[in-house]
């Protein structure tokens, strides 16, 4: 906030870098690193009086055109490599508020057309 004072539930910094690498016209993958800095939630009894810990997550995708005129993509998306568990605080509007897990790895895989 400009008074100085922090807000809530969110980290005062939040960085996102992605790295994109193309080996064919057809072919890219990406590496992204998301970090988050630490924040203090003082209602929480779960994380009172203590910050909730700063954190780096990192995620991988791969994405192949496929058919002419490349109407076709296969992907695969995968978050949380690094299988790390996070607690994070979060509001909610009709509860106190109350812990969130952002746990393990997250494999997404998909088949796109256009016509």
């Amino acid at each position: 906030k400009e008074d100085g004072t922090a807000v809530r539930y969110s980290p005062k910094n939040h960085i996102n870098l992605t790295l994109t690498y193309r080996p064919t016209k057809r072919c890219s993958v990406n590496a992204t690193s998301r970090t988050y800095s630490s924040y203090s939630v003082s209602e929480n009894a779960l994380v009172a009086g203590r910050p909730v810990d700063g954190y780096t997550v990192i995620d991988f995708a791969f994405t192949h055109k496929l058919g002419r005129n490349n109407s076709q993509s296969a992907w695969l998306k995968v978050t949380n490599v690094t299988d790390r568990t996070i607690i994070e605080a979060y509001p909610s509007a009709t509860l106190p508020p109350s812990p969130g897990w952002y746990t393990g790895r997250h494999v997404v895989a998909g088949y796109g057309f256009r016509f």
